[in-house]
């Protein structure tokens, strides 16, 4: 699940963008935080993003990843 993750963060990641991973401690757990520079997803794609085969809809067929932009 992590390298899918991280593999979908660097592919949505534009040509001279970003993508960051780390692991932070989050009370008595750890949390995992993976951003990247990509186009991020539409706020009205939201409640589908964790369906199968949902891709969004982003113009040119860039990839959205699972990142939230508003």
């Amino acid at each position: 699940m992590i390298r899918n993750l991280i593999d979908n963060a660097l592919r949505a990641t534009p040509p001279g963008g970003s993508t960051d991973v780390g692991v932070h401690r989050l009370d008595e757990a750890a949390m995992l935080q993976i951003e990247d520079s990509g186009p991020g997803i539409a706020s009205g794609e939201m409640t589908r993003i964790f369906e199968p085969f949902v891709r969004g809809s982003r113009a040119g067929g860039e990839e959205a990843g699972l990142a939230y932009r508003s």
